[in-house]
């Protein structure tokens, strides 16, 4: 191939994302490869989730839903669909999310063409991501979880309570029989501010959220280029360069860069980190270097990557969401959701005996106390009734008593007349002519209070007090005893009108001599 001047390509053309079924294959004659790396077998990678174990087979299949600069690039289930949602500038930013209430908006306009009830895989932009290989003695995953923890800052450039973290124990190519008797986990850690807010927006949005990958280990499950030896897959489009190097289809090196506009410099930095990755596991060599992602770019990188390897174009904008949305192939699956979020979700979801038994005991107190109450009301309404009979017995019973009481009244009285009588006839007092004249002239709604008889020099005197209800009744009975030729002279000195309308009122009665 002719040598070409890469200053002459002009970086600042901007070209279109296309998704195109198209496949081409570029070989070369393969390098020498040393005995050991061909006479190794290939065996599958030993899985082994720590924090956010590989669940069960899902009913409904997820869509992936991959993060890039330009837009969210979407896969259906089962790959029979993509879409694209474009991302307003400035929501991601060399290669990381910096505006959460774009993603948001995105979010809730992708909602718009999501089935209800269907989970989705997010996958984070590479530079959200940070993830390395690191070996371990042979431990259990429990210890190996402890581990990782206490040495975290160790590994990575921030404290551990700053971080969200997952791990999978991969394979690394090796002869080193020390090396090879050692575990080696891939460990993928996030910031925790981001990932929380990604977790916030998708409970807001409303979304069913299955799991937060990294888009280079997604990338990886639709590689089956990738499944074999040391491969290299190069994930080019306008805003970044994504170089992910793999063993076995299980990514052992990524390194991103953020200079897809300038070809040489990309080109630069792809042969570089092949080059860093070869040094790194001496004797074995990067066979194959797979590219995809925009097509238009992949085509200008790839004449410079021949002679490094034999190279496999697989132009496709949706191959990391066609990865996302892949759930049960061989491959890394790494879920950046916090434990917390994780454990929640599990305590929703699990079924525990103890929670239903709580739950009924609960319900079974609730329900008596309802029916205790219920009964106490109805008791009461029945005590209540029982007490408002008795008082009216006990009101009736009062009045019973006024009115013993009033009559007990009018019989003293009438018992003290009948005395005065008696005396007034011992001495020879015209009582009974003046008590028959009186009940002869006393009408309806006069009450006697007392009479006395007596005399002075002018013959006998009978002082009478009473009650009249008006002063008619009173004109009335004067009238009445004045007719009756037994009285020479009647007088009225007081009278008094009361609050109840009633009149009291006194009556001199000067009796004629009746023995005449």
């Amino acid at each position: 191939m002719p040598k070409i001047d890469l200053k002459k390509f002009n970086p600042e053309i901007k070209l279109p994302k296309l998704s195109l079924p198209k496949i081409s294959l570029r070989k070369k004659s393969d390098p020498e490869i040393k005995d050991s790396q061909q006479n190794k077998t290939d065996k599958p990678a030993k899985k082994s989730r720590s924090l956010s174990p590989k669940s069960s087979k899902k009913k409904i299949a997820p869509i992936g839903v991959a993060i890039y600069a330009d837009a969210l690039y979407c896969t259906f289930p089962n790959e029979s669909e993509h879409k694209r949602i474009p991302l307003e500038a400035g929501c991601v930013h060399n290669g990381a999310i910096r505006d959460f209430e774009l993603l948001s908006k995105a979010l809730k306009s992708l909602l718009e063409f999501v089935p209800p009830k269907t989970p989705v895989v997010i996958g984070l932009p590479p530079n959200d991501v940070m993830m390395r290989p690191i070996a371990f003695p042979e431990m259990s995953d429990s210890d190996l979880k402890s581990t990782i923890d206490l040495n975290f800052e160790e590994y990575f450039p921030f404290t551990r309570d700053e971080a969200v973290l997952d791990f999978a124990r991969i394979d690394l190519p090796s002869n080193n029989p020390n090396i090879l008797q050692q575990i080696h986990v891939l460990i993928a850690t996030a910031r925790r501010s981001c990932i929380e807010q990604v977790l916030k927006i998708t409970q807001e949005v409303g979304m069913k959220l299955e799991a937060i990958e990294p888009l280079n280990t997604a990338l990886l499950r639709v590689m089956p280029e990738a499944q074999e030896n040391l491969c290299m897959i190069v994930d080019v489009n306008e805003f970044f360069t994504s170089m992910t190097v793999s063993w076995n289809g299980e990514g052992i090196f990524f390194r991103t860069s953020n200079r897809s506009k300038d070809l040489e410099a990309t080109v630069t930095d792809i042969l570089n980190t092949a080059q860093f990755s070869e040094n790194q596991y001496r004797g074995f060599f990067i066979q194959k270097i797979i590219v995809t992602g925009n097509e238009e770019f992949a085509n200008r990188i790839i004449p410079y990557l021949e002679n490094r390897a034999e190279v496999v174009s697989l132009p496709s904008d949706y191959a990391s969401s066609d990865g996302l949305a892949i759930r049960d192939s061989k491959g890394i699956y790494i879920d950046l959701r916090s434990r917390d979020y994780l454990a929640l979700q599990k305590r929703k979801n699990s079924f525990n005996i103890n929670r239903v038994a709580i739950l009924a005991l609960i319900t079974t107190l609730v329900f008596a106390l309802i029916v205790s109450v219920v009964l106490s009301i109805l008791k009461a309404n029945k005590l209540n009734v029982a007490l408002d009979s008795e008082r009216d017995f006990i009101s009736n019973l009062q009045n019973q008593v006024r009115d013993l009481e009033r009559e007990n009244d009018y019989l003293h009285s009438q018992q003290r007349g009948i005395l005065q009588i008696l005396n007034f006839k011992r001495e020879d007092l015209p009582v009974l002519e003046v008590m028959n004249a009186l009940e002869a002239n006393t009408g309806v709604g006069i009450e006697f209070r007392s009479i006395n008889f007596g005399k002075d020099r002018s013959g006998c005197v009978a002082t009478l007090e009473a009650t009249a209800e008006d002063e008619e009744l009173i004109i009335a009975m004067t009238e009445g005893l004045t007719h009756s030729g037994i009285f020479r002279n009647i007088t009225m000195p007081s009278s008094q009108k009361l609050e109840s309308d009633k009149i009291n009122f006194t009556l001199i009665l000067n009796i004629e001599d009746l023995m005449r």
